[in-house]
């Protein structure tokens, strides 16, 4: 009982065009129109080129500098950032 007050209360204060439990009004949008395509230039972030630009300098100093304490730099990471370069090249496919 008390519930149904409740919801009826609440119902009243929202917006009418926030009120599910009625059915939209016909030629009435639901939804934004699709926004046209824009291609990415990942190459312009800074996390792009800060990759490109130092991530060779990074490996080749990481066994002198970080392998005695945080062990052998694992194989996934030089994946995974080499996928990520080439991720948005159209000659990487």
């Amino acid at each position: 009982m008390a519930c149904d007050t409740l919801q009826s209360s609440l119902l009243e204060e929202l917006p009418r065009e926030l009120d599910y439990s009625r059915a939209p009004q016909p030629g009435l949008l639901v939804c934004d129109p699709p926004t046209p395509y824009r291609p990415r230039h990942l190459e312009q972030t800074a996390l792009y080129q800060l990759f490109e630009n130092d991530f060779d300098s990074y490996v080749r100093a990481y066994e002198e500098r970080f392998e005695p304490q945080s062990g052998p730099l694992r194989p996934i990471v030089v994946r995974s950032v080499e996928q990520f370069l080439a991720c948005d090249r159209l000659e990487g496919g």
